[in-house]
């Protein structure tokens, strides 16, 4: 059933009369949000079905855009109290100036039933309010979060209290923290702030120097089955933390914007930490191809999943932009004929470009970078051509569904 499909006549809905409203519920259950409320403008029992708690699947939640501003939070919950929006998960995402941060403010809350929040940033965003998060984790209604996003926030640290908070919420399965646990916390934060009860993902930026107690804590939490590591370093001493996790918990490792240290030979601990992992996932990874040999020995592994969107910068010989050669793919496909090799990618160029992170550049600068990002495109469509890689599964990207 699409609700917005041909929902016109009165005719049109005869079969609802043989249906118990428990099974149009269940119909309606099937739906998105966006068809579901689609639907229950149609007919009056379309509505009654969906004004009942049991048509809203606690898994599909229903987003919204808000502004951090308390006025504007108080007006919105009021309506959402007099829409069918008040019986589905709600998840904010918060839109915030690119001025100096205020905390996010409690009356995010006054939303009936939140359960997830993300923290948007504009590209220019310059600085962020001490204790941002404090207000927010203080209040009763943050025991019932999900989820918890602001890795998009790149120059802000959690305080031992806010961490301390974090830990605490009982139902908090997904925490995207990007740099928020730094340094410090190796000196100063007992290991008990950062064992998370619930946490089945977590994204994170792993401080070289706080690595160790970082994975140390996270060899407590039980339920940690998916780690996403922003900006890493992909090397032995990465590897030898990771083994430290408990054989079989971990099923996805996703590396974002990181770079792989040169190892020309997997390392025992690489093994160890690879033996059991089924899924791991590379996105704007640079020396993809030293990474390679290590997969293909991973008895475990199933999927491999990299994707490669446009570069934004022009390559330096620090900062270079790499894909992945013939001969270390072709190696892996045929040494570890088990594994899915997967690619993320646009379906054109242009499409390429629209779905990257676009930077402000001069007019030299931009045409420079746009010639380079077409030799890029050129050598990629290249790679995937050749017939060793015909078993490659290319996946179109998903925009995100708002």
């Amino acid at each position: 059933m699409r609700a917005h499909l041909s929902l016109g006549s009165s005719a049109r809905f005869s079969w609802l009369s043989i249906l118990a409203p428990v099974e149009i519920q269940l119909v309606m259950r099937c739906l998105n949000v966006r068809s579901r409320l689609s639907a229950a403008r149609c007919n009056k029992q379309l509505y009654a079905a969906a004004n009942h708690s049991f048509a809203w699947a606690q898994d599909q939640m229903a987003t919204l855009r808000v502004d951090n501003n308390a006025a504007t939070l108080q007006s919105l919950a009021a309506r959402v109290r007099g829409s069918l929006l008040r019986l589905a998960p709600i998840h904010l995402r918060v839109l915030l100036p690119a001025t100096v941060f205020d905390p996010l403010c409690p009356e995010l809350f006054a939303v009936p039933n939140v359960q997830a929040i993300t923290a948007q940033v504009p590209l220019d965003f310059l600085a962020v309010a001490c204790l941002f998060l404090l207000p927010l984790l203080l209040h009763p209604a943050a025991q019932q979060l999900r989820s918890l996003d602001i890795s998009g926030i790149w120059n802000y640290e959690c305080t031992e209290a806010e961490l301390h908070g974090l830990a605490t919420l009982p139902h908090l399965h997904s925490l995207f923290l990007s740099d928020a646990i730094r340094e410090d916390i190796s000196a100063s934060l007992p290991p008990s702030s950062l064992y998370f009860s619930s946490l089945t993902h977590l994204k994170v930026f792993p401080s070289p120097l706080g690595l160790e107690k970082l994975f140390a804590s996270l060899s407590h939490c039980p339920r940690l089955t998916s780690l996403e590591l922003q900006c890493a370093c992909i090397d032995t001493a990465l590897f030898h933390c990771l083994a430290w996790l408990p054989p079989g918990q971990l099923q996805r490792l996703r590396f974002w914007r990181g770079e792989v240290d040169v190892m020309e030979e997997p390392p025992t601990s690489a093994r160890a930490a690879l033996g059991s992992l089924p899924e791991i996932e590379l996105d704007e990874v640079d020396g993809v191809n030293l990474l390679l040999p290590v997969l293909s020995s991973a008895p475990a592994l199933r999927l491999f999943r990299w994707r490669c969107d446009a570069p934004q910068w022009m390559p330096t010989p620090n900062r270079p932009f790499c894909l992945p050669s013939l001969e270390p793919l072709r190696q892996l496909m045929t040494e570890a004929p088990q594994v899915q090799v997967q690619l993320v990618l646009s379906h054109s160029f242009d499409q390429w470009l629209a779905d990257s992170d676009a930077r402000v550049l001069k007019a030299d600068e931009s045409d420079a970078l746009l010639h380079f990002q077409r030799h890029c495109w050129n050598e990629l469509q290249q790679l995937l051509s050749q017939p060793e890689l015909s078993g490659v599964c290319r996946i179109d990207v998903e925009s995100g569904d708002d």
